[in-house]
């Protein structure tokens, strides 16, 4: 497997869907390497994560630098080991394993979590157009040489087919999971209050998401802020790391709402599973390029109600649960209308029962899992009875996404 990090090392929701897929097919009985990049250049260049291996290769020295490093790792590795396929989670860091030619020589097989070069441009509007270009190029070299490409919604198998000119029958739609036994509901609420400090006598809303630009979390605080100015008595908690933190801090302290909207930072686990286990609402405001929304899976299981704008693969996963859970569209007004609904409670949002019964049908991994490693055998038998082709030779034509 190729990704950008091991989720122990860079949280993120397609890093921890690359750590939990691989820790999953391991338990399967599959021997399940990981080639993933270090930023920090103090990480064990190769490590034994439970039963699955780790190695790992300094990503700096800019774009050439951390493209030779690649290289240098993938082509040390592809001595040392054989593998039956190669499973990218992240189009630059595969390039340099793309280049090695033990390795070009396998069946491929990507795992699209969004549009690399699309998301930058989103996150930073002065990015350069020329990187945004490159970037584009990289993806689309990676995706069109990969035997097959799956990917969480058909939101995102749309941008696949569309973007990168990706053959629909190459493309197919397989959700993301967790383990539903692991994320269970609090047994009592007023405990994890207690154990995060927090009052339990108001009502509690998280968000739990990287401080980025496309995760809207500026504008839920403008709408927070306005609820506050019409006399709700609410808290506001929200979790995770990211660029956007000093302007949303400077955002807080504009609106005078220090003591009502915190911002929590990095958190273990076991704090995430008290933030999940003491609120009433977790809100989801993303403004675009949303390919699945694993943290909402996460907070269903958990038993907790997602309030979400209908982005990408939200609207797939939280349509099907109830129509109240998705706001009218992405805009401030339309978040603003949805949570002053679920205040007076002219919005219903569905109870803690039916949240995880959702979750788990659906998203347990043992529902998802097994078409993934169906998935991963079938490019494996394909590759092996074709011989040598790749998505770029078998665009055009019609069809439908598998899913």
């Amino acid at each position: 497997m190729l990704g950008l990090g091991h989720q122990r090392d860079v949280p993120g929701g397609a890093n921890r869907y690359m750590t939990q897929l691989a820790d999953e097919l391991a338990q399967r009985g599959h021997e399940i390497h990981c080639l993933v990049g270090d930023c920090t250049d103090r990480l064990p260049a190769r490590e034994q994560i439970g039963r699955v291996t780790v190695h790992r290769f300094v990503a700096s020295g800019g774009f050439f630098g951390v493209l030779w490093n690649g290289w240098k790792a993938a082509w040390q590795l592809a001595r040392t080991e054989s593998f039956d396929l190669v499973n990218s989670h992240f189009a630059f860091y595969a390039a340099g394993a793309r280049l090695v030619p033990a390795l070009a020589r396998l069946p491929w097989e990507t795992t699209f979590h969004g549009p690399w070069a699309d998301e930058s441009a989103v996150e930073d509007p002065r990015a350069s157009c020329i990187g945004i270009w490159v970037k584009g190029r990289i993806e689309a070299w990676i995706y069109r040489r990969s035997h097959r490409c799956d990917t969480k919604s058909r939101a995102f198998a749309e941008i696949l087919i569309g973007r990168y000119a990706i053959d629909r029958s190459c493309v197919e739609v397989i959700p993301a999971f967790l383990d539903t036994r692991e994320s269970v509901p609090a047994v009592d609420p007023a405990v994890c209050r207690s154990r995060l400090g927090l009052s339990g006598a108001v009502p509690l809303w998280i968000s739990v998401r990287r401080l980025t630009r496309r995760m809207g979390l500026d504008r839920l605080i403008r709408v927070f802020g306005e609820l506050i100015r019409q006399g709700f008595a609410g808290h506001l908690v929200i979790v995770g790391a990211g660029d956007q933190r000093p302007d949303l801090e400077t955002l807080i302290q504009a609106l005078g709402a220090t003591d009502r909207i915190r911002l929590a930072g990095l958190v273990s686990e076991e704090t995430l599973a008290d933030y999940y286990g003491a609120a009433d609402l977790h809100i989801v405001p993303t403004i675009a390029l949303e390919g699945f929304g694993l943290i909402a899976i996460e907070s269903l299981a958990r038993g907790l109600p997602v309030l979400a704008t209908p982005v990408g693969g939200l609207v797939e996963v939280l349509a099907p649960l109830d129509p109240a859970c998705l706001t009218a569209d992405a805009s401030d007004a339309a978040l603003l209308a949805a949570l002053q609904e679920a205040i007076d409670g002219r919005r219903r949002l569905p109870a803690a029962t039916r949240c995880r019964d959702h979750a788990v049908e659906r998203y347990d991994a043992e529902v998802v899992v097994p078409r993934v490693e169906a998935l991963f055998r079938q490019v494996i038998e394909a590759r092996s009875s074709a011989g040598r082709s790749s998505l770029a030779t078998r665009q055009g034509g019609g069809g439908r996404v598998r899913d």
